[in-house]
């Protein structure tokens, strides 16, 4: 059984005692500016700092590309988050708004 979790911190003091976290979604839009945007949004660095300190084993990025809501361009949330990953040497697969992802019954 796959675990499921949501709570309104990203920080890895939330992350539950018991047990893992398979799936965290995380938020990567709406963070532009920075000194305006921080205190509400975490940006693709921050989700990919939260999802390692969690210890989830996929990242659902979540919260991006439905309408231009701060000064990022519309499309770049995902962009950044996957030029991060490939940096790291991480892989990632990127979905666009409204796709499904299957569910699996094997984890």
């Amino acid at each position: 059984m796959q675990a499921a979790r949501h709570g309104a911190s990203t920080s890895p003091r939330s992350a539950p005692e018991s047990g893992r976290i398979d799936w965290a979604m995380l938020p990567i839009g709406g963070y532009a500016p920075r000194w305006f945007m921080a205190p509400q949004h975490i940006d693709p660095i921050e989700a990919v700092r939260a999802w390692e300190a969690l210890g989830a084993q996929h990242l659902l990025a979540m919260h991006w590309g439905t309408f231009r809501l701060t000064d990022e361009a519309i499309g770049e949330p995902p962009l950044r988050l996957a030029r991060l990953l490939d940096r790291a040497k991480r892989s990632i697969s990127v979905r666009g708004c409204g796709s499904w992802i299957p569910a699996s019954r094997d984890g």
